[in-house]
């Protein structure tokens, strides 16, 4: 064998060592960066209601574009950004029916708060319906905005007793870890939201 025909198998083994290396080092696992965020409802010292007057709160409705795995906002205006990495451990309509549900209980302490369905169990004396028509943090603002419509209706009669919009702002603080002062942000709006309505009740 020549020295010509040695210089070109070394290089061709030299080459194909080193694509083997580089796709070992590929296959090496990496951490997930996603991260998942689930919303919170207040935190109160009373213990939830169990009283005569039973509330249901049906499923709350959210617009199609809230309608997401990862949590959207808006970095001005009309123009949104869908976060890579930040995503909602469960689906949001979910989340918000669910702490709305929790405040009330809290905020209500002579009633008893329960979410649909109601299998088993008698009709409501009131039904809770909210329509979000919008729930997005706007980081160009450094606020939340929640506007909301609801109305609570007397399941004997089918009477609507109560029929209001609401609209409600929270600050954003933004700092190192945006997506949890957002989600902090938007619990603070459905605890506002969760107020107002106790009062009606």
């Amino acid at each position: 064998m020549n020295k010509y025909m040695c210089q070109k198998i070394f290089i061709i083994v030299f080459l194909v060592e080193s694509l083997f290396l580089t796709g070992c080092l590929n296959f090496k696992p990496k951490d997930d960066p996603t991260r998942f965020y689930t919303l919170s409802a207040l935190c109160m010292k009373q213990k939830c209601g169990s009283g005569a007057k039973v509330i249901g709160v049906t499923r709350v409705v959210i617009p199609d574009y809230l309608d997401r795995a990862k949590i959207l906002a808006e970095i001005q205006q009309n123009e949104y950004k869908i976060a890579e990495f930040d995503c909602w451990a469960e689906a949001l309509d979910r989340g918000v029916t669910r702490v709305i549900t929790e405040n009330l209980s809290s905020l209500l302490p002579g009633a008893s708060v329960l979410p649909a369905p109601w299998r088993g169990l008698s009709k409501p004396d009131l039904e809770l319906h909210v329509h979000v028509i919008e729930f997005k943090p706007q980081l160009f603002k450094c606020e939340t905005v929640l506007l909301t419509r609801y109305y609570i209706t007397n399941t004997k009669t089918g009477e609507a007793m109560q029929t209001e919009e609401v609209l409600i702002t929270t600050p954003i603080i933004l700092g190192w870890d945006c997506y949890l002062n957002v989600v902090a942000s938007m619990n603070e709006a459905l605890a506002q939201l969760s107020k107002k309505i106790a009062d009606r009740l």
